[in-house]
Parts: structure tokens; sequence; C-alpha cells
């Protein structure tokens, strides 16, 4: 039975070539790094932060956003990079959904407090590069 039949009979994804799931282990990683560094840095007051930059939103300070990008983003990223390193049959999955979760992060970010970083265009294309990768057959 190939790989893509025992896919279908047992209804799991199908394994994502070695290169990939290494591009996609090392994008997740530091994508997932940054994600926790950035939580930290707002946790700790994100002090050169203009918090002028919060006004109109929800938020009074960088605790809420940072805990979501820390828990979130990168936890998603994470056990995504985690599952593709292993070649876990959740690695697609994962990686799509992580993927999706950064898609939303900028987009939310963007619509809330503007253009104000370089990182908010290289984190999308960056998540639409990981739904490239772990979405491709």
């Amino acid at each position: 039975m190939t790989s893509s039949t025992a896919s279908a009979v047992h209804g799991t994804a199908p394994s994502l070539s070695a290169r990939r799931r290494r591009t996609l282990a090392l994008v997740e990683a530091v994508v997932g790094v940054n994600a926790l560094g950035g939580m930290a840095y707002a946790l700790g007051g994100a002090r050169d932060v203009p918090s002028e930059w919060l006004d109109g939103t929800p938020f009074d300070s960088y605790v809420v956003p940072g805990l979501y990008l820390g828990v979130v983003v990168g936890g998603s990223c994470v056990v995504a990079g985690y599952t593709a390193a292993r070649d876990h049959q959740l690695a697609r999955p994962a990686a799509l959904a992580s993927a999706a979760v950064m898609e939303t992060w900028i987009a939310a970010q963007v619509a809330l407090i503007g253009y104000r970083s370089p990182l908010q265009p290289v984190i999308a294309v960056t998540g639409l590069a990981v739904a490239a990768l772990a979405g491709r057959r």
C-alpha cells in the first residue's frame, strides 16, 4: 500500500517530503521563538513601543496582545515546528493552522494599530509561505 493509499484508507494527511518538513520546522521555530520573545517583551512593559499605538483599541496595555502573541502565535508555531521535525501525521494540518494564526494576527494588528513595522509584511509573507509549503501535495 502506498503512502497516499494508506492516507486515503486511514484518513491521514500524506507525509511531507523531508526537505519540506525541515524547512517548515526551521521557519516555524524561528517565528515561534520570536513570538515568545515578543510576549516576554510585552509582559515586561514594552517600554520602547509607544502606548499611543493602543489608542482606539480595546487594550490599555500590551499585556493581552503580548499573551496572545506568545501563547497563540508562538504556541501554534512551536507545535507545528515540532510536528514537522518529528514527521508526525499532524504536521501538515498544524502548519496550516499556524499559517492561519499568523495571517489573522497580522490582519488584526494592522486593522487595530495600522502599519508600524517591517515585521508585519514579513510575518504575513511567512504565513503564506508556510501555507504553501504545507498545502502543496
